[in-house]
């Protein structure tokens, strides 16, 4: 007997195999499917490329504001959104570039955010937001600038400073001297022993004082990295050999250095304000050695190594800036750096008007508990 034919029309079922593919359709369709790689963030910002258009998104219902999605999420916008767009930080926007893929219901997916807008627009691809060109506009995050930090000393044993995020008019410097980055240490450094760094977030910066091997020898090596969007911008490195001091370095003394004491975050009522910590260091050099204020009396200074007895030489005097004239004249540091978060602040100053120094002092409470000084034979600093 033949059956009789049904009418799609009126709402007959489909054969089970035809179910099975217009499910299936529905489903990719509703998930934005894509067999891309999702792009990878910038190392030192967070940020991701202009291209970064491929992700999930976070599903929004038809018609409603669009938010933008943050930058782990790698993704644009869900559905269509309609509000008017609100400024939020760069670092908090989703990236931009092509469509993202909307995981909501209810009409195509809207254009990724521009990276200092959320949400907003008609479903349409708005203007990227240029960079950001100064650290305030995006400020930088501790633990990447540590990685950034392990990275440079891979590079710098490696000899090859291509592995690095360069700024195309990066500036290198060794002991005041300007030099091509083949030159120095980067010829002739092996693997990093020791280093300890300090990490100011709010000048995209870090100071490590380091022991290095200048082939078979090591040595005291200090290094300042400045980032500006992402690239290296200022490379300072102090390179301490034999000779460039008038007494012996002692880099066993700096490797036997505990870390831990120096990197520690320390708890909130211990630490101490930029303001605070700049003056310290500002008035250690003016009257340096007579006297400064703000030191613990166990504290103990030591120079490429070499402990030198206590941080102050003489009595510790009030903070008035008066009293006996300075033995080498008033230093003036032309770079303060701060973390905060562990109590570190460096100094960096043409000592005694013949070393490129910088000196790291160990702050908790607003009290200097240990200083560490990392210098060598100069005629400038190189930055002035």
């Amino acid at each position: 007997m033949n059956r009789p034919r049904t009418s799609l029309a009126h709402g007959s079922r489909l054969p089970r195999r035809a179910q099975a593919y217009v499910a299936l359709a529905v489903l990719l369709a509703s998930a934005g499917c894509s067999s891309e790689k999702p792009a990878q963030g910038n190392p030192i910002t967070g940020a991701f490329p202009p291209s970064a258009g491929v992700g999930t998104g976070t599903p929004i219902a038809s018609g409603s504001s669009g938010v933008a999605a943050p930058p782990a999420a790698i993704g644009g916008m869900g559905a269509i959104g309609t509000g008017t767009g609100v400024p939020v930080p760069a670092m908090m926007a989703g990236s931009s570039g092509a469509a993202g893929r909307g995981t909501s219901r209810g009409g195509r997916a809207g254009a990724a955010a521009a990276p200092t807008t959320r949400g907003g627009g008609t479903g349409t691809a708005g203007a990227t937001a240029d960079p950001p060109t100064t650290i305030s506009s995006t400020p930088c995050m501790r633990e990447p600038l540590k990685t950034a930090v392990a990275a440079y000393f891979t590079a710098l044993q490696a000899h090859d400073s291509s592995k690095l995020p360069l700024a195309a008019n990066v500036k290198f410097t060794e002991n005041g001297k300007t030099l091509m980055l083949t030159e120095g240490m980067w010829a002739t450094a092996g693997a990093v022993k020791f280093k300890l760094t300090a990490v100011d977030v709010m000048a995209c910066s870090t100071v490590t004082e380091s022991v290095v091997p200048d082939g078979m020898t090591d040595i005291p090596y200090g290094v300042r990295l400045k980032h500006v969007d992402g690239k290296i911008t200022e490379i300072e490195t102090v390179a301490v050999r034999e000779g460039d001091y008038f007494v012996a370095s002692v880099p066993r003394a700096i490797a036997a250095t505990k870390v831990a004491d120096w990197e520690t975050i320390l708890p909130a009522d211990k630490q101490t304000p930029r303001a605070r910590l700049d003056m310290i260091i500002n008035d250690y050099f003016k009257r340096f050695p007579t006297g400064a204020c703000g030191f613990a009396d166990n504290c103990v200074r030591m120079e490429n190594g070499l402990s030198v007895g206590k941080c102050v030489d003489g009595s510790v005097v009030s903070c008035n800036m008066n009293g006996s004239a300075p033995a080498f004249g008033v230093m003036n540091p032309r770079l303060i750096l701060a973390d905060l978060e562990t109590g570190i602040v460096i100094g960096f100053v043409m000592f005694a008007g013949q070393y490129t120094d910088f000196h790291m002092f160990r702050v908790s409470a607003g009290s200097v508990t240990a200083v560490h000084a990392v210098l060598a034979k100069a005629t400038s600093a190189g930055w002035n």
